[in-house]
C-alpha cells in the first residue's frame, strides 16, 4: 500500500526526512515515533502528496483523493463543529452518511459541541472533530500526526476504537515520549492485529 526506498526530502541543502526503506501493507496500523525535527510530519506530508520534491522511490497504492492527513494542529473552518464534521463529506462529494455520522459523534462524545463555533472548542474537541471528519470520508490511507496530544483517556480510547473499526491503512506519527508499550497494548487488548 505504501512503499518508500532510499527516500529523502531536502530543503535549503538540509535533509529533513530520510527513510532507507518503508513497506506498509494494506489495512495495517503503523506507529512511527521520533524526536521533534526528525522528519515525521514531512514523511506524512510526502505520503499525502504534499511534498513533491523528493529523491528515491515512493509508491502509494491509493488515489490521492483517498488519502487523508489529519494535521498535528487540526484545521477548523469558520462555522459550527457540525459544519466542520460534515465538510469532508461535502468536499469529497459523498452522500450523507447519517448513521455513520451519528456513530462517530457518539463514539467521540461530540453531541454537546455540534452547535458550537468550531474555533472556540478545546484542543481535544477540535482533534476529535478532525479525526471524525477524516473517518467519514472512508479513506484507504489515514495519516494521523500526533493524534493523541490534547486528548484525555476517554478521547484516546475513542480514537483507538475508531481506528480499529475501519478497513484502512493507518500511519500514526508520535513523539518519542509516547509509551510505545502502552500504545501497543491498547490495540492488542481491543483485538487489533
Amino acid at each position: 500500500m505504501i512503499y518508500l526506498e532510499n527516500f529523502s526530502v531536502t530543503k535549503q541543502d538540509k535533509t529533513i526526512c530520510r527513510v532507507d526503506k518503508l513497506d506498509i501493507r494494506q489495512n495495517t496500523c503503523v506507529l512511527i515515533s521520533g524526536a521533534n525535527g526528525s522528519g515525521k510530519t514531512t514523511l506524512l506530508r510526502s505520503i499525502a502528496g504534499f511534498e513533491k520534491n523528493y529523491r528515491g522511490q515512493m509508491r502509494i497504492d491509493a488515489p490521492a483523493r483517498q488519502t487523508v492527513l489529519v494535521h498535528q494542529s487540526p484545521w477548523m473552518l469558520s462555522g459550527t463543529a457540525k459544519f466542520n464534521l460534515s465538510f469532508g463529506l461535502k468536499s469529497h462529494r459523498i452522500d450523507n452518511h447519517v448513521e455513520k455520522t451519528r456513530k462517530l459523534v457518539e463514539l467521540f462524545q461530540l453531541d454537546n459541541v455540534l452547535k458550537s463555533d468550531a474555533k472556540t472548542l478545546s484542543g481535544g474537541e477540535q482533534r476529535r472533530i478532525a479525526i471524525a471528519r477524516a473517518l467519514l470520508t472512508e479513506p484507504r490511507i489515514l495519516l494521523l500526526d500526533e493524534p493523541f496530544s490534547d486528548l484525555d483517556e476517554p478521547g484516546i480510547n475513542s480514537v483507538v476504537a475508531a481506528i480499529q473499526s475501519i478497513e484502512s491503512t493507518v500511519v500514526i506519527v508520535s513523539p518519542t515520549d509516547l509509551d510505545l508499550l502502552e500504545f501497543a497494548q491498547r490495540f492488542e487488548l481491543a483485538g487489533a492485529t
